[in-house]
């Protein structure tokens, strides 16, 4: 059973097609999907994750406002891939809802010399490991393809 939901639902990631929604699930959602707080188990700028019966799945993959879900047992920052074909797919952006990136990148193991912060976005050339755990901190909002031309992890 998770989070009372019953033993049928699973959690999942819904990614919006607008992004007006900043950490809210759109009303329109809640009351389609019979979404209620207690199945809300992560929200960002892109989207969020829930506890969803089979039923509510089906609907949200049908919803309008929904580009797309994915299953989300680890609760991730959504990855949004809006980049085209980027040039180095091992290089992220991440964006943060709370803290500071220095931090996010020294508890994935990387140091000041290897990444790039602007502001609340983090860019840094990840490994698979580092990009699942990036999308694991809850500080994270989204994570998505980094164009660079600069010096972080030079080719």
């Amino acid at each position: 059973m998770l989070d009372g939901t019953g033993p049928d639902a699973i959690a999942m990631l819904i990614v919006l097609r607008d992004t007006a929604f900043d950490r809210q699930v759109p009303p329109e959602l809640r009351r389609d999907l019979g979404l209620d707080d207690s199945r809300v188990l992560r929200t960002g700028s892109a989207g969020f994750t829930a506890a969803l019966t089979p039923d509510q799945r089906a609907a949200a993959e049908r919803h309008r406002l929904v580009e797309r879900t994915e299953p989300d047992p680890d609760r991730l920052a959504p990855f949004i891939g809006i980049a085209p074909d980027p040039r180095t797919p091992d290089r992220y952006t991440a964006m943060l809802m709370d803290g500071d990136p220095l931090d996010v990148a020294r508890a994935i193991g990387l140091g000041e010399s290897e990444v790039v912060v602007t502001g609340v976005w983090l860019t840094a050339r990840l490994s698979a490991d580092q990009l699942l755990a990036v999308r694991r901190d809850p500080r994270v909002d989204f994570v998505d393809f980094a164009i660079m031309d600069g010096p972080v992890g030079s080719d």
